[in-house]
């Protein structure tokens, strides 16, 4: 009986280092909780691509986790792995079964339903779907919108998953963000050339409370993963972009902006990284000067006789400038209102409803500040 868990598909890349470090980073990703490895190597020649499968498998081996060949059926066989995977091109998923028997673990690349329903009936026993967001490998691919990997899981009863460890029972993770959430988060982590504690504690607090201890575990592991590649930031935000509402977008910079604060100070260089991410999603100026001036805590002196004290530029929260008329203010307001009101993110996460509380708050003070001031109705 085949036993096998593809919560964690740890997929290899070894383009860029030698054999000792590629092992190296092979062997940090199965303790970090890699529940199944596959070894991709495009361009090596067969006897060199048995002898690294030998020596991954050995280490494979040494942590219980099943390897997986990419395409080739004749190195899986060499080297004694527990598995193959097998794209559209490559030998049919009958062909391999008859040749390889019940016991061996056949994956099969598919990026429609048709072709799902074909491999399940076929003999695969797990889908993998993808690429869900850009990579910079030099494996060509064509991105599978999130929307046909949830009915791709729904259409088959065996394991589907995607490029860092999607599958059945976690396609909800990053709601509309998916997997290109956790790439615009390494992009702001990295964008000052060093990953903080405080970045990581923010992180895990939110992924804690949105999607519980398990869920976040892997997560955070992907995370890891993600920090250490190139990521194609314009093809992740053009994911993110064609799969979500303007509010979803508005609310991930609003999280990455949290992120960038989590030291209590916002590099230059993050600066940059969030002013071009807020572009690649189509998030307008009036957006992002709010969601900035409400993380960056912009001095405003009130009246000493007034009950409270507001510590942001009101007018800067709105999106706008101190000489704005009063019908400017009142259209700011109304706008951001609709957009940051609680009842919009309803069916999210309780640490996004959260925070769109506290938002709405902050605009709401704002807005009462600025009518106080200026005698407005």
């Amino acid at each position: 009986m085949k036993n096998f868990d593809t919560t964690l598909y740890f997929i290899t890349d070894s383009t860029k280092y030698d054999e000792t470090e590629f092992l190296r980073r092979v062997e940090e990703g199965l303790k970090g909780g890699a529940t199944m490895l596959q070894l991709r190597e495009k361009d090596k020649p067969t006897r060199e691509y048995i002898e690294l499968g030998n020596k991954v498998h050995e280490l494979a081996q040494n942590y219980n986790v099943p390897l997986i060949i990419d395409d080739r059926l004749d190195v899986a066989l060499a080297c004694n792995t527990e598995g193959v995977h097998l794209g559209q091109s490559d030998m049919p998923i009958s062909t391999a079964r008859k040749i390889l028997g019940e016991n061996f673990i056949i994956g099969a690349t598919t990026k429609t339903v048709e072709q799902a329903l074909e491999a399940y009936h076929q003999g695969a026993d797990y889908c993998g779907v993808g690429a869900i967001y850009p990579t910079t490998t030099k494996v060509k691919t064509v991105l599978t919108s999130t929307n046909t990997l949830s009915q791709i899981c729904q259409s088959v009863p065996i394991p589907v998953n995607a490029i860092g460890g999607l599958n059945k029972t976690n396609t909800d993770v990053l709601m509309g963000i998916k997997i290109a959430g956790i790439c615009v988060v390494s992009a702001i982590m990295k964008a000052d050339g060093k990953v903080l504690k405080s970045e990581l504690n923010y992180v895990k607090a939110f992924l804690v409370d949105t999607y519980g201890e398990s869920k976040a575990a892997d997560l955070l592991t992907l995370l890891r993963d993600i920090l250490q590649k190139d990521i194609d930031l314009r093809g992740v935000c053009n994911q993110i972009r064609t799969n979500t509402q303007l509010d979803t977008r508005v609310n991930i910079i609003d999280f990455l902006f949290g992120i960038a604060y989590a030291d209590g100070y916002c590099s230059p260089e993050e600066e940059m990284q969030l002013n071009r991410i807020a572009r690649l999603l189509y998030v307008s100026e009036f957006y992002l000067n709010s969601i900035r001036a409400r993380h960056a805590g912009n001095s405003y002196s009130r009246n000493s006789t007034s009950h409270t004290t507001y510590t942001k530029n009101p007018y800067t929260v709105l999106g706008i400038d101190k000489s704005a008329t009063d019908e400017e203010v009142k259209k700011a307001y109304r706008k951001l209102a609709m957009k940051y009101h609680p009842d919009r993110v309803e069916t999210m996460g309780e640490e996004i409803k959260r925070n769109a509380e506290k938002q709405f708050k902050e605009i709401n003070e704002a807005y009462e500040t600025i009518k106080n001031e200026r005698g407005m109705a």
